[in-house]
């Protein structure tokens, strides 16, 4: 696993300077295949696809290596892998995106933005923060026996919030004051936790009110149109596409959101502009 992380931090140095020393694309893919085929062997790495993306582009990619190698199949810039915890950079952008606007402060306790009581079992008195979840220092443990058993190929049928409930809370069906905690208290130790972020992810649409998913689309629909569109828009964006496809039950229920929202920080509330969220759903399409 270190190798593995060396060759993707090296990745990510090399696309840094290829960014500031305008190299040909030659140059800088000559000297990449021979970094990363050296790497690979070392590390005994089978398959792996990289790029470079500068400003909202990608100027280089390539696939090294096998995706199967008893068929001897290759890897190509197009062969998919498992997206993993590479979700973790969406989830935390989501949340900081959210903090940018002010809706809370890194250090602020999570429970105040959850539906169930969030505690620490040997320390109830220590705030667990927002800070600290984002830095994997929540003290909050990874059960692999409960997520093993959960896996799904896919979306999980599991609503996030009633999960992490079931799960940080006691009397859960898979909470363990041992195996849902570490035995130190929040923000005094980093422990890599996947649950944490899973925790992350439900703060966000606890704040936004609106599920997850929805949530980072309707930011990334939003973004086509403005460079820094705040939560109503982006709200707003995802109900039109929403009710376009039919689901207007949902769409209503977002753009009452989105007006509260409106209402909640200060801005003068108009009626929606359609020709703008019409500019999302041809986006969408």
């Amino acid at each position: 696993m270190p190798d593995r992380r060396r060759i993707l931090r090296a990745l990510c140095a090399l696309g840094l300077l290829a960014g500031l020393v305008p190299l040909p694309v030659s140059a800088q893919s000559s000297g990449l295949d021979a970094y990363v085929l050296a790497r690979m062997r070392e590390a005994r790495v089978p398959g792996l696809a990289a790029c470079i993306v500068k400003e909202d582009a990608i100027v280089w990619s390539a696939g090294y290596g096998w995706r199967d190698v008893a068929q001897g199949l290759p890897v190509t810039p197009q062969t998919p892998f498992m997206l993993a915890s590479v979700s973790k950079t969406v989830t935390g952008t989501a949340l900081v995106q959210l903090w940018d606007q002010g809706r809370f402060r890194l250090d602020d306790d999570v429970a105040a933005h959850l539906r169930f009581p969030l505690a620490h079992p040997l320390f109830p008195k220590a705030p667990i923060t927002f800070r600290e979840v984002l830095a994997h220092a929540a003290s909050i443990r990874d059960n692999w026996g409960v997520m093993t058993s959960l896996y799904v190929r896919g979306d999980s049928p599991l609503p996030l919030g009633w999960f992490l409930d079931q799960y940080l809370v006691p009397g859960g069906q898979w909470y363990s004051a041992q195996k849902s905690f570490t035995p130190f208290a929040p923000g005094t130790k980093f422990e890599y936790s996947n649950i944490g972020f899973a925790l992350a992810g439900h703060l966000v649409e606890a704040i936004a009110q609106v599920p997850f998913d929805l949530y980072c689309q309707a930011v990334s629909y939003a973004r086509q149109i403005e460079s820094r569109p705040d939560i109503a828009q982006s709200i707003e964006c995802i109900a039109w596409v929403l009710a376009a496809d039919g689901q207007h039950e949902t769409a209503t229920r977002l753009l009452a959101v989105a007006a509260r929202e409106r209402v909640e920080m200060g801005i003068v509330l108009f009626p929606v502009e359609r020709p703008h969220h019409e500019r999302a759903m041809e986006t969408a399409r």
